[in-house]
């Protein structure tokens, strides 16, 4: 199975190219819904929990994680101390 990738100016899209002759083309859109500094990394998050589903942490299973944090770890060190 093939996927493409694409920027654009108000988030991502994400094709699948059919294996077989008769498949039909999939296209998935990943928009920025938020304005505001995290936008971008929240369509990049959500297309990451598409690509990735079977991949992902579940109640009893075991797997990735994708955590949005606001602050850097620079930010973080310094409120700590």
């Amino acid at each position: 199975m093939k996927y493409t990738l694409e920027l654009v100016n108000n988030g991502w899209i994400l094709t699948r190219h059919p294996n077989y002759e008769g498949e039909e083309i999939e296209v998935f859109v990943f928009e920025e819904d938020e304005v505001g500094e995290f936008a971008e990394h929240e369509a990049v998050k959500n297309l990451i929990h598409h690509l990735f589903d079977s991949n992902m942490r579940r109640k009893n299973q075991g797997g990735l994680e994708v955590t949005l944090k606001e602050k850097g770890w620079a930010q973080e060190e310094d409120e700590e101390d």
